[in-house]
């Protein structure tokens, strides 16, 4: 091994995945006998540095539990075809398409300051009533709305702060 061409940790956990296979074949016989035969046909492939050490990371999230073995496969794929970068898109997408499956839509409101949870409620209670669906709401502070509520709802916009208001009418007076 070449240390500045692997990672200690890549090479361990391929070891560990292969463990299994090559215990298997050492017992045949009923007595365990590792013979060069045996280690003559371990292939390991090694990626890049970059990609040892990304598997590696995802190794020990799936040993610790952290992550299910059909997760740890689906980012391996990524990390070989060099699209680990699309894994927040991916995330996106599965979460939308989940909520969709539910009936969900996220709303984001914006407030002027931090809402109390009965106007919570009411924003959702009436955005439910508005698009049939469940909403689950993420709601954000920015002062520059001056007051009221601006929510996002998948592509529209709702806006009724005090900011939108004095937007549209300057507009008007130009």
């Amino acid at each position: 091994c070449v240390s500045h061409l692997t990672s200690n940790k890549f090479i361990y956990y391929c070891l560990l995945q292969l463990m299994p296979n090559v215990v298997t074949r050492c017992i045949q016989g009923g007595q365990g006998n590792l013979s060069g035969e045996i280690i003559k046909f371990i292939k390991l492939l090694f990626p890049p540095l970059q990609e040892q050490q990304k598997i590696a990371v995802f190794s020990a999230l799936k040993k610790s539990g952290k992550i299910s073995d059909e997760l740890y496969k689906f980012i391996a794929v990524l990390v070989e075809k060099k699209r680990l970068i699309l894994l927040a898109d991916i995330d996106k997408s599965v979460k939308q398409f989940i909520m969709e499956a539910e009936n969900k839509l996220e709303a984001e409101a914006v407030f002027a300051e931090a809402a109390s949870d009965a106007v919570k409620k009411e924003l959702v209670k009436k955005l439910e009533h508005l698009t049939g669906k469940t909403i689950v709401l993420k709601d954000k502070i920015d002062p520059s709305v001056i007051g009221g509520v601006k929510v996002k709802l998948g592509s529209r916009l709702y806006d009724a702060t005090i900011k939108g208001q004095l937007d549209k009418l300057k507009a008007s007076l130009m």
